[in-house]
């Protein structure tokens, strides 16, 4: 099997599950993913991750700035045989990643993974509410028209983002996955994945897990160590080693820094409010998948 620089890809979109799907896919002994999750290469869009400016929430850089010999880098682990993947969300809205992974790796196969779009921009308010930021409630941030909740409105315009990818990309390099359904049966919907990238589901062991549990912040200052840690190593290329000890340090000091929490559902009427502006996101997906799907319909 040819040695590409990359094979396939889940762009996000941030909240449908891409962390699940990633770690469940790297359990098959022919994939290779990236020794770093979300190495946000295929774009050159500038940021910082924002904990000076509680308000805006993080914004992330794009590191295509790294070059490719620290790109092949992060698949030190690659074996003949096996394909490479990589997991950056910010792919899905950022506009120049369409473009960079038509010139680079033109044949790349693009996953995508999608979920009721106002529950994804709630559950986005609620990963940066707990790392920290200062927010104001939900409903508040919704009838304020926050900067912060346009953003994440942006986000769930999924017709925009996928109407992008196919200027580039024919419709069979991309496959979207509905997190709904994949919550429903994993196994069902990982072996639509292993089919999409022409892998033998059968070399798959399945381990039922469940990933992602949501947690809040014990220390904001902490956490703002932890955050600005990762926005300065990430600037900068350091060798192997040196880069699993930060990593490893940043995740044992991100658990230890970390609580579970439950999250209060959002308020009925006001998901009445907000789903109205995705109904022709709802139709384009559904047109796009040939089938129905179950979003914009509040459940007790």
């Amino acid at each position: 099997m040819k040695n590409k620089i990359l094979d396939f890809v889940i762009v996000g979109a941030p909240k449908c599950g891409t962390t699940a799907l990633y770690k469940l896919l790297d359990l098959h002994p022919e994939i290779c993913f990236s020794n770093q999750k979300e190495p946000r290469f295929f774009t050159q869009i500038k940021g910082q991750f924002g904990f000076f400016s509680r308000r805006q929430g993080p914004r992330l850089s794009g590191n295509f700035h790294k070059g490719f010999s620290w790109y092949r880098s992060l698949f030190s682990k690659f074996k003949e045989g096996q394909i490479k993947g990589e997991a950056s969300t910010v792919y899905f809205q950022n506009s120049d990643t369409p473009k960079l992974l038509k010139k680079y790796v033109p044949e790349v196969k693009i996953i995508i993974m999608l979920r009721d779009p106002v529950l994804r921009i709630y559950s986005h308010y609620y990963q940066e509410k707990k790392l920290g930021f200062k927010f104001s409630s939900f409903k508040q941030m919704y009838e304020d028209n926050d900067n912060r909740f346009r953003y994440y409105y942006k986000i769930s315009r999924y017709k925009d983002h996928i109407d992008r990818y196919l200027l580039y990309f024919d419709k069979s390099q991309i496959f979207i996955l509905i997190m709904e359904e994949f919550e429903n049966n994993n196994l069902l919907s990982l072996k639509r994945v292993f089919n999409f990238l022409n892998l033998n589901s059968n070399e798959y062991t399945f381990v039922n897990e469940r990933f992602n549990v949501q947690n809040e912040i014990k220390s904001r200052l902490l956490q703002l160590f932890i955050s600005q840690a990762q926005f300065i190593s990430s600037r900068f290329v350091f060798p192997k080693n040196i880069r699993r000890f930060l990593s490893f340090v940043r995740v044992w000091l991100t658990k230890f820094n970390s609580k579970k929490i439950k999250i209060k559902k959002i308020d009925k009427t006001l998901y009445e409010k907000i789903k109205n502006n995705f109904l022709r996101d709802k139709e384009y997906v559904q047109n796009y998948l040939g089938r129905k799907i179950n979003w914009l319909n509040y459940s007790d």
